[in-house]
């Protein structure tokens, strides 16, 4: 019979035999900046210096984490949405003002949520397990992409309003997206396969082969055989990237003098989707906007190998250089890998032994908080403890300057004995 106390092996072995003496769950755990409360662990610093990965103060079985700005949310297995962060134009999704913070995980009205999506901005949509789709946030005139709702593109909205459709849940992991944000136009993949665009149409990058901002969302040609979909705003062009159910990666916007479209000498812009190359094995696509040189994209394929395209000044790409341009995909060394995300400077990888590497700025991570922003031009590890990264629950997200990850892993606990 066991006893109160220090255990040894023995007592464990008989507290098992006799019964389940551990809590399953699976625990939250965030790193970055934390001006606002981002990290969600009851506290706020203000100083934007990068923290390590630690666990958020709860027990609940979370499924999906992400974020847009300096707001983080996530979904739990039993459908319950949390917000926590910044609330400016109402990016916490709680109908509350918008001066105020939230330094840890505040439940969103519902029970029924499934995922939220991957955003460049201050807006943010989220699935429900009927197959709604809903949007709430804004920003400032000019930010177009929240119009999908019917709801004016100048104004914000402080709760969740409905979008006309059909939707799928967008996976937990980032580089896997039905429906997602860039700073001026939006994205998303109904259950029927087809692709909508709306928004700022720079540069083409809504890929409706027209010129026109669009205020509602638009169907892209005629396919439903799109899968996933990914974009990003720059300094010097707009791109979309999207993988189809039969494989192939596909790309469009502003080709623009780093090819950021992939498509090798041929720069030029695309206003409709244009194929990259000829293989039939991509599984997953994640762009980003990269300061102050450009952009880019990763993708991965079912070989477990990652490939880059685009430009970055900040080694981003982590193929040990700082300051480079690819044209057309390019390989990374090491691998074999399960997923790639790329946010603004950042880049995060998940290798098959289930360790996370960041490469770019390192400060996501809470690598180097005595200096700050720290880059790197090949992949550090990213440090932690935890029994072991996910390539399905894992997130990164932010603005321009200041980044938040996200992970989802397994924890035990001790139960009441």
């Amino acid at each position: 019979m066991t006893r109160r106390g220090v255990w040894d092996i023995q007592d464990v072995r008989d507290k098992l035999l006799a019964g389940d003496p551990w809590n399953r769950y699976n625990a939250l755990f965030t790193s970055g900046i934390n001006i606002y409360g981002e990290l969600g662990q009851n506290n706020q610093d203000g100083s934007g210096v990068g923290a390590k990965l630690a666990q958020i103060d709860s027990q609940e079985n979370f499924a999906h984490v992400g974020g847009c700005d300096n707001t983080s949310f996530g979904v739990t297995e039993d459908g319950k949405l949390y917000s926590w962060g910044a609330s400016q134009f109402g990016r916490l999704a709680n109908g509350g003002p918008n001066n105020t913070y939230r330094s840890s995980p505040t439940q969103v009205p519902g029970t029924t949520w499934a995922s939220t999506c991957k955003s460049a901005t201050y807006s943010m949509m989220a699935t429900k397990t009927d197959g709604s789709a809903w949007f709430w946030g804004g920003s400032g005139p000019g930010n177009y992409a929240r119009s999908i709702a019917g709801w004016p593109y100048n104004n914000s909205c402080s709760s969740p309003v409905l979008i006309p459709g059909t939707w799928t849940a967008n996976p937990s992991r980032v580089d896997q997206q039905k429906m997602m944000f860039t700073g001026r136009a939006g994205y998303a993949i109904d259950s029927s396969g087809n692709l909508y665009s709306w928004g700022d149409n720079e540069y083409g990058c809504l890929g409706l082969n027209q010129p026109e901002t669009v205020y509602a969302k638009t169907q892209v040609g005629s396919d439903s055989t799109w899968k996933w979909v990914t974009g990003y705003q720059d300094n010097s062009s707009s791109n979309a990237a999207a993988v189809k159910t039969d494989g192939t990666l596909w790309c469009w916007g502003g080709g623009g003098a780093n090819g950021c479209l992939g498509l090798g000498p041929d720069k030029n812009d695309r206003s409709s989707p244009t194929q990259i190359g000829t293989g039939t094995d991509w599984t997953s696509v994640s762009g980003g906007q990269m300061y102050w040189l450009g952009g880019g994209f990763c993708a991965t394929r079912e070989n477990g190998t990652l490939w880059v395209w685009g430009a970055t000044d900040r080694g981003t790409f982590g193929t040990n250089q700082y300051d480079v341009q690819f044209s057309s995909p390019y390989g990374c060394p090491g691998g074999p890998y399960k997923m790639g995300q790329i946010c603004e400077n950042t880049m995060i990888r998940l290798k098959h032994d289930d360790t996370l590497w960041i490469s770019g700025d390192v400060h996501a991570a809470g690598m180097f908080p005595e200096t700050g922003h720290q880059y790197m031009s090949s992949p550090v590890q990213v440090p932690g403890a935890l029994v072991g990264f996910s390539s399905d629950k894992i997130g990164m997200w932010g603005n321009g300057t200041y980044l938040n990850i996200g992970v989802i892993t397994p924890n035990l606990t001790p139960a009441q004995l």
